[in-house]
């Protein structure tokens, strides 16, 4: 398909705007930042969010004989998040973060290995008091030809990251919609021992059960909506 770069953005901020968060979630669909983010200027200066995080495609340049230096991020080895472009240092914290989550949730992730191009977080950066930014990016071969290719995990993988930052259905917040969950704390843990040897208060009485809750995972090792709901 053409212009991927950056119709994956759009696509998957349709998609963010399904969904119901705890947060106050501003959807910036804008133009011209191939010739200077010129919509995105405008959208920073009237968005007063205290964080931006962009939704867009990056030259992946792992095709065939290039060289090493021109892969900076590879199509199929999921989401690319930029420490830096030609544009934007992102936030090193919320950098930092992002990786953190992708690692617990399973989302497949690549750091971006090299300060190149730029995108709409320089004006969400620059403009006003400036934000904290960072970019999530879905590797395209061919970027700017007029046919360019991703792989579709990756695309899953730019919205999964983007709804774990800003908190959705699965999200810890305590409220969704209209059901209210009371403060909880959820602890787990884990060691290696023999079976023999392992006591549990729940686990005292003759036929104590245990069962595994598992359902169907999508090849970008999300679980699939509709096989959580049968679980």
């Amino acid at each position: 398909s053409k212009a991927l770069d950056d119709r994956v953005g759009c696509y998957n901020l349709l998609r963010l705007l399904e969904g119901a968060y705890a947060a106050d979630v501003t959807c910036a669909f804008v133009v011209m930042e191939e010739i200077g983010s010129r919509g995105a200027m405008g959208a920073a200066f009237a968005s007063d969010a205290d964080t931006a995080i962009i939704f867009e495609g990056t030259a992946a340049g792992d095709m065939g004989d290039a060289d090493e230096v021109r892969k900076v991020c590879q199509a199929g080895k999921g989401v690319a998040v930029s420490f830096m472009d030609r544009t934007t240092i992102g936030d090193r914290a919320l950098y930092q973060e992002l990786l953190a989550l992708a690692q617990a949730k399973g989302i497949p992730f690549q750091p971006k290995r090299g300060v190149t191009g730029g995108n709409d977080a320089r004006a969400f950066q620059r403009v006003g008091e400036g934000k904290s930014a960072c970019v999530l990016s879905v590797p395209c071969r061919y970027i700017h030809g007029p046919s360019s290719v991703l792989c579709l995990s990756d695309l899953d993988a730019q919205l999964a990251l983007g709804l774990g930052a800003i908190g959705g259905k699965d999200s810890m917040s305590g409220s969704f919609e209209k059901m209210d969950v009371p403060p909880t704390l959820v602890s787990f843990a884990t060691a290696v021992g023999p079976t023999s040897r392992v006591t549990s208060p729940e686990f005292k009485a003759i036929g104590s059960r245990v069962v595994l809750l598992q359902p169907k995972y999508t090849d970008a090792l999300l679980p699939e909506t509709e096989s959580l709901k049968e679980v």
